[in-house]
């Protein structure tokens, strides 16, 4: 009998191990691959709320830094997550151009989210057919301190010259009025993506792909305003970055912070009792004319042929669901594309009325080709602060991105960042042929015929020296020289600092 209880014993248990064996076995595994490290905790959620009504599925969120770069090099070796929720910016055009996502043209989720923002990710894609659902939108804003502000008197400027006054005033007031967080290149794109998308026209980028206009014509008021912006900073504008400036502005280090609105839930973190407020940068004297920067940013996505699309869009249709839609927009304040879904914080209640009325545009970035880096130029550009110089930085770097030929490349690009060297080579050889002695000796025999530099021996015999003439043409010798040295000269001395701060 012991025997047999034993064996039984031991046949429950193989029983046991083999069902749950079986069971692990039978669920099915996806990988969510998204690109915002804040968004780790609401995901997780989100994925915990999905499992709980199947049990049969199991996602792992991945989260890495610097995702648009891994993900193009997962897609090189045809290592395509499962469910995607990345940004709606050019690499997700790339992407959808590419061919490698899901085409959501015959699903109910298109006709789930406003068709506004799908129209915005079909333009990053040059396509018509949409390969994602946008999922949130965020906006590039000026975060306020509402406790500043009422102390100091101040109201909420609605024009460019306005807030220039309201800044000059905060800071009469011996206080911070900006934050400025340019240690990490991509927060210059915030005031950026507003002052360009309100100001280089709705035609820029159709114009620039048809050689129509150009940075250096459409963007020197974006980039003179850039600049204004740094007379209002704190005294270390370029060694701070974005964890920083949230922190600091949390403790009341300025009265307005340069941020989106996904940087509140941070700065909340820091101090919870910071009475926030915002609005656009107004980029324009005429209210009517000033719109709010908001774009896609999140969209979710699945590959093309995925293994597992049909769970994937499950998944999918789950969190755009009401409730799920409006727990992720809470957690990072954000906007939802998700129709009636509604953002109801009362720290986002000053910009509210852009979307209602619809005054919103695209981030300008988003349509900059990925291989110019902006943000880096941009930054230093602020650096330098020469606006000539920068803008023309601009176009050549959308020249190479845009695939120029070599003849051209080596007009629009290699040639003017050549004309240091040049102006120098030209100054020198200048000199040379201006101040040649042998050649002109042997070769012209006429007194008439004389150059230069061979008529001021004229003034000079073994025994005497007419100074008055001879210094005379000495100064006409000279004149010439100077002044080619005079119009080469910036080129020579910015030659000079290049070489002098590099390293």
């Amino acid at each position: 009998m012991k025997k047999v209880r034993y064996g039984f014993l031991v046949l429950l248990v193989m029983v046991f191990v083999f069902s749950t064996l079986n069971i692990s076995a039978a669920k099915v595994k996806l990988e969510l691959f998204q690109n915002k490290q804040e968004a780790i905790k609401t995901f997780d959620e989100l994925i915990a709320r999905f499992e709980k009504t199947h049990p049969g599925v199991d996602i792992e969120q991945n989260f890495v830094p610097n995702a648009e770069t891994v993900i193009k090099a997962r897609l090189v070796k045809n290592d395509i997550p499962d469910i995607m929720a990345i940004g709606g910016n050019a690499t997700y055009g790339e992407l959808a151009a590419a061919g490698v996502l899901y085409d959501f043209s015959k699903e109910r989720a298109v006709n789930m989210v406003h068709s506004s923002y799908i129209e915005m990710l079909n333009r990053l894609a040059g396509k018509k057919v949409p390969n994602g659902i946008p999922y949130s939108a965020n906006a590039n804003t000026v975060l306020y301190n509402k406790d500043k502000y009422a102390e100091l008197g101040l109201t909420v400027p609605r024009t460019w010259d306005e807030f220039i006054a309201t800044a000059e005033k905060i800071k009469q007031a011996g206080q911070v009025p900006l934050y400025l967080t340019f240690k990490d290149a991509w927060t210059c794109m915030v005031p950026w993506n507003t002052l360009a998308s309100n100001l280089h026209g709705d035609d820029f980028f159709d114009k620039m792909e048809t050689g129509q206009t150009s940075f250096a014509e459409r963007y020197p008021e974006v980039a003179e305003k850039m600049l204004a912006l740094l007379n209002y900073g704190h005294n270390d504008n370029f060694g701070v970055g974005y964890d920083q400036g949230n922190t600091a502005f949390a403790n009341g280090a300025s009265v307005m912070y340069l941020q989106g609105i996904w940087a509140i839930g941070s700065i909340k973190a820091a101090n919870p009792d910071i009475n926030i407020g915002v609005f656009s940068l107004p980029a324009t004297n005429d209210p009517a004319k000033n719109r709010l920067v908001s774009g896609v940013d999140t969209v979710l996505t699945i590959p093309a042929r995925g293994r597992h699309n049909k769970i994937a869009l499950e998944f999918i249709y789950f969190i755009l669901e009401k409730e799920n839609a409006e727990y992720y927009i809470n957690q990072e304040n954000l906007f939802s594309a998700v129709k009636e879904v509604y953002q109801t914080s009362p720290d986002l209640v000053g910009i509210r009325e852009y979307f209602e009325t619809g005054r919103i545009t695209s981030f300008a970035d988003h349509y900059y080709p990925p291989g110019m880096q902006v943000a880096n130029l941009i930054q230093e550009f602020l650096l330098k602060k020469d606006v000539p110089a920068f803008l023309r930085v601009m176009d050549n770097e959308a020249a190479i991105v845009d695939g120029c030929s070599v003849w051209k490349l080596f007009w629009k690009v290699v040639f003017p960042l050549m004309a240091p060297i040049n102006a120098t080579v030209g100054v020198l050889t200048v000199l040379w042929v201006w101040n040649d002695f042998l050649l002109p000796l042997v070769m012209l025999s006429r007194p008439d015929q004389m150059t230069l530099p061979l008529v001021q021996f004229v003034f000079q015999s073994q025994f005497d020296t007419n100074y008055n003439l001879a210094f005379a043409s000495y100064l006409m010798v000279l004149s010439p020289v100077i002044v080619v040295y005079i119009i080469a000269q910036k080129w020579i001395i910015s030659g000079v600092m290049r070489g002098a701060i590099k390293g």
